[in-house]
């Protein structure tokens, strides 16, 4: 994993200094700074492992050095910093800086009180490395590399995984219980971004902006969305991380204000917390991300075509003869029945004929089929009154 060194200097363009800088960029990514403004807004803004300042200017003047130490010792003393300069009134042993940096706020054990230009570059370079090697936030994001790099400005959240990952390793400590929302968060970035590919219908995010994530999830999965009336004909999320995003999103919904109502009667995490309150329900499911973010990162890449993904959007024609649900009995005769989604009474259950179930090799009764039916008469038992039955006339599509 590469080390991105924040650098401080007005001399990266310098000729006599251009090996000096070819040979650092050949062991770090370095985030250049040519001022003292421009390193203090980085600092804040850019993702780094290390920090190097130059001194002085080309006119010997202050580079803005005293500025960026003050800033490292306020908010940054634990981070691995290194001084290199080349000026030699610096440099010198009775200089103002060195005297300055032998103080104990400044004292370094990974680090020499300063490095000089071009004589100590193989040592800085050295130093650096092993100084960022052994900070534990360094060898974690080596270890969760593959998930880390799943990040980038239309997925966020990566601050928020790295903080549960470090306090799942024993190097920071967080109150696991406002966590899980983060994990909600992220997977409703990670929506984002299906929608910005192709991959996930455009109206599963609302005129203001909301993902509904218990839609899209459906969605993804290649289910049809129990509101929205559209789905799509493949399958993007394969079978175990549809599991996983649904486990996610009801457990965490317990925790969230906008969790959409289905999910809130699911799971009561306060109860849950009442009974066992350990970090290490927020930890499986942090782990259940790692694995989505992973494949998502992967299949949106070998899938980037947006046109050829809205391709696979389908609507659920409203029509007063079409039925949504799933097969809850099929009698010894092959005759089944279908029950509507929602539907609390049995005679809105819809007849399906062997004969149309023929064409449904290994039929799974827990997946959900689209039929369209009619509605025929048929004498009550043991009357001769008749009453309204619906009888389904074609499949018109079962889901995987």
């Amino acid at each position: 994993m590469e080390i991105k060194v924040l650098w401080l200097d007005d001399e990266f363009d310098s000729e006599a200094l251009k090996s000096t800088f070819i040979r650092m960029e050949k062991h770090f990514r370095l985030i250049k700074c040519y001022t003292k403004d421009e390193f203090l807004d980085k600092i804040e803004s850019e993702e780094w492992d290390a920090i190097v300042l130059d001194v002085l200017d080309t006119n010997g003047r202050d580079s803005g050095f005293q500025t960026a130490v003050r800033r490292i010792l306020k908010g940054y003393k634990d981070e691995p910093w290194f001084v290199f300069s080349g000026q030699e009134n610096v440099t010198k042993k009775e200089s103002d800086i060195r005297a300055m940096l032998a103080e104990e706020d400044c004292q370094r054990e990974y680090a020499d009180i300063l490095y000089i230009k071009s004589e100590h570059n193989e040592k800085l370079i050295n130093d650096i490395k092993n100084a960022v090697s052994e900070k534990s936030a360094w060898q974690l994001k080596n270890k969760y590399s593959n998930v880390l790099s799943a990040f980038d400005d239309n997925i966020q959240g990566k601050e928020q995984l790295f903080d549960i990952l470090l306090t799942l390793h024993g190097h920071k400590h967080l109150d696991h219980q406002t966590y899980y929302t983060q994990l909600r968060l992220i997977l409703e970035w990670m929506f984002r971004d299906a929608n910005k590919r192709g991959l996930l219908h455009d109206k599963c995010i609302d005129e203001k902006r909301k993902v509904n994530l218990t839609e899209s999830s459906l969605f993804m999965a290649g289910k049809p969305t129990k509101y929205l009336d559209v789905y799509c004909d493949i399958p993007h999320f394969p079978q175990i991380i549809a599991a996983n995003v649904k486990s996610i999103l009801e457990i965490t919904g317990g925790a969230s204000h906008t969790a959409e109502p289905d999910e809130k009667e699911l799971i009561n995490l306060q109860a849950y917390w009442e009974q066992v309150n350990t970090p290490y329900l927020l930890y499986s499911l942090t782990f259940m991300l790692c694995d989505i973010l992973i494949w998502y990162k992967e299949y949106a890449n070998r899938n980037s075509d947006n046109t050829t993904n809205r391709s696979h959007w389908r609507e659920i024609a409203q029509s007063d003869t079409q039925l949504t649900g799933k097969i809850t009995n099929i009698t010894q005769s092959g005759l089944a029945f279908l029950k509507p989604e929602g539907s609390k009474d049995s005679k809105e259950n819809c007849g399906i004929q062997p004969k149309l179930l023929y064409n449904l090799l290994g039929l799974d009764t827990s997946k959900l089929l689209i039929v369209e039916y009619e509605v025929q008469k048929k004498k009550k038992r043991d009357s001769d009154e008749e009453e309204d039955i619906r009888v389904a006339t074609r499949i018109i599509r079962k889901f995987e």
